[in-house]
Protein backbone atom coordinates (compact mmCIF):
# COMPACT_ATOMS: atom_id res chain seq x y z
CA UNK A 1 0.00 0.00 0.00
CA UNK A 2 2.85 1.83 0.54
CA UNK A 3 4.31 1.83 -2.58
CA UNK A 4 1.00 2.95 -3.96
CA UNK A 5 0.52 6.37 -1.85
CA UNK A 6 4.11 6.91 -2.91
CA UNK A 7 3.93 6.32 -6.81
CA UNK A 8 0.87 8.63 -6.38
CA UNK A 9 2.67 11.55 -4.75
CA UNK A 10 5.55 11.15 -7.46
CA UNK A 11 2.89 11.71 -9.68
CA UNK A 12 1.61 14.51 -8.25
CA UNK A 13 5.30 15.87 -7.91
CA UNK A 14 6.03 15.78 -11.07
CA UNK A 15 3.04 17.77 -12.59
CA UNK A 16 3.35 20.07 -9.94
CA UNK A 17 7.41 20.59 -10.73
CA UNK A 18 6.31 20.80 -14.29
CA UNK A 19 3.59 23.32 -13.69
CA UNK A 20 6.07 25.66 -11.84
CA UNK A 21 8.97 25.27 -14.26
CA UNK A 22 6.73 25.90 -17.21
CA UNK A 23 5.40 29.24 -14.77
CA UNK A 24 8.87 30.13 -14.32
CA UNK A 25 9.51 30.18 -18.19
CA UNK A 26 6.73 32.16 -18.62
CA UNK A 27 8.04 34.87 -16.44
CA UNK A 28 11.28 34.73 -17.75
CA UNK A 29 10.19 35.45 -20.63
CA UNK A 30 7.59 38.25 -19.80
CA UNK A 31 10.43 39.75 -18.24
CA UNK A 32 12.65 39.65 -21.22
CA UNK A 33 10.09 41.13 -24.00
CA UNK A 34 9.57 44.01 -21.34
CA UNK A 35 13.18 44.46 -21.01
CA UNK A 36 13.59 44.49 -24.80
CA UNK A 37 10.38 46.76 -25.31
CA UNK A 38 11.71 49.39 -22.70
CA UNK A 39 14.91 49.33 -24.75
CA UNK A 40 13.23 49.91 -27.71
CA UNK A 41 10.96 52.48 -26.55
CA UNK A 42 14.10 54.30 -24.73
CA UNK A 43 15.71 54.13 -28.07
CA UNK A 44 13.08 55.81 -30.07
CA UNK A 45 12.19 58.45 -26.78
CA UNK A 46 15.68 59.37 -27.73
CA UNK A 47 15.49 60.07 -31.35
CA UNK A 48 12.68 62.09 -30.32
CA UNK A 49 14.84 64.21 -27.84
CA UNK A 50 18.13 64.49 -30.18
CA UNK A 51 15.70 65.32 -33.27
CA UNK A 52 12.27 66.72 -33.06
CA UNK A 53 12.58 68.60 -30.19
CA UNK A 54 14.71 70.88 -31.42
CA UNK A 55 12.47 71.60 -34.58
CA UNK A 56 9.37 71.79 -32.48
CA UNK A 57 11.38 74.40 -30.46
CA UNK A 58 12.33 76.28 -33.24
CA UNK A 59 8.92 76.27 -34.76
CA UNK A 60 7.69 77.87 -31.20
CA UNK A 61 10.20 80.93 -31.93
CA UNK A 62 9.99 81.10 -35.31
CA UNK A 63 5.89 81.37 -34.32
CA UNK A 64 6.71 83.97 -31.54
CA UNK A 65 8.41 86.29 -33.53
CA UNK A 66 6.34 85.97 -36.11
CA UNK A 67 3.15 86.67 -33.93
CA UNK A 68 5.50 89.63 -32.69
CA UNK A 69 6.32 91.08 -36.64
CA UNK A 70 2.16 91.16 -36.91
CA UNK A 71 1.59 93.07 -33.90
CA UNK A 72 4.61 95.55 -34.96
CA UNK A 73 3.21 95.84 -38.92
CA UNK A 74 -0.32 96.17 -36.84
CA UNK A 75 0.56 99.10 -34.71
CA UNK A 76 2.03 101.15 -38.09
CA UNK A 77 -0.45 100.13 -40.43
CA UNK A 78 -3.51 101.68 -38.11
CA UNK A 79 -4.65 105.10 -38.58
CA UNK A 80 -3.69 107.58 -35.56
CA UNK A 81 -6.42 107.91 -32.91
CA UNK A 82 -8.49 110.99 -32.79
CA UNK A 83 -8.18 113.38 -29.77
Amino acid sequence: MKFVVSVQNLFIRRRLIAAFSLLTVFVVGLGLLALFSTQRMRAQSLEVETNWLPSIRALGEIDTVTARISAVVLTHTRPPARS
